[in-house]
């Protein structure tokens, strides 16, 4: 199997949240350079670093609202992985 640039798509990780632009100038920069993206970014959230610490996948972090909204992004992203 020969693999293109078209095999591979860039995912945006620890996107830091509003009011800061960086996220969305790092996407419009690699967008514009011509570079494949995920629609979907994952943000920056401590709910990622519970989950690593108790050693659980995120949407089995007790107590934080965060986990469910971080679960869903990754979702998301599987589901542009199986389009």
């Amino acid at each position: 199997m020969i693999l293109t640039v078209a095999s591979y798509k860039i995912l945006l990780t620890l996107m830091p949240p509003h009011p800061s632009r960086t996220g969305e100038d790092a996407r419009n920069a690699i967008a514009s350079s011509g570079l494949a993206l995920f629609n979907t970014g994952i943000p920056r959230l401590a709910v990622f670093q519970k989950a690593a610490l108790e050693g659980v996948p995120v949407n089995q972090v007790k107590g934080d609202s965060y986990a469910g909204i971080a679960w869903r992004c990754y979702l998301e992203v599987g589901k542009e992985i199986l389009l």
